[in-house]
């Protein structure tokens, strides 16, 4: 089993890639530094029907990636991005929706530093 076991994810390019679609089955996902940084790796999705409970991208990742959006995920209660993550691509969306035990999110220097939206949006997020 690699790191990144456990997280569901297809890239525009390889969509059938089996090595790109993996399913979260972790309570804890962690994405080592530089993971997904190339141009061919292009969208992130992310299944909500885990159990995760903390998503832990580390330094330089999902340079290219575009939008992240996570809804309706239970379990989900801290979200760490590392440094300079989803940092090459103009506009964008980062979003945070009804993740109704979330407690902590942090997000590294220059990462959606051209993201045009931004969403948290739940009762626990007040």
């Amino acid at each position: 089993m690699s790191h990144w076991d456990g997280v569901c994810m297809a890239a525009d390019p390889k969509e059938d890639d089996d090595m790109y679609k993996r399913v979260i089955t972790r309570a804890v996902a962690q994405i080592p530094p530089g993971m997904f940084n190339t141009s061919d790796f292009t969208s992130w999705e992310v299944d909500s029907t885990s159990d995760l409970r903390e998503l832990l991208i580390e330094d330089d990742c999902f340079g290219y990636v575009k939008d992240l959006k996570l809804s309706l995920f239970i379990s989900l209660e801290r979200i760490s991005i590392g440094d300079n993550c989803f940092c090459n691509v103009e506009g964008g969306t980062f979003e945070v929706k009804n993740c109704i035990n979330m407690k902590s999110v942090t997000i590294g220097d220059n990462s959606f530093i051209s993201v045009k939206r931004v969403v948290f949006e739940g009762d626990s997020l007040g």
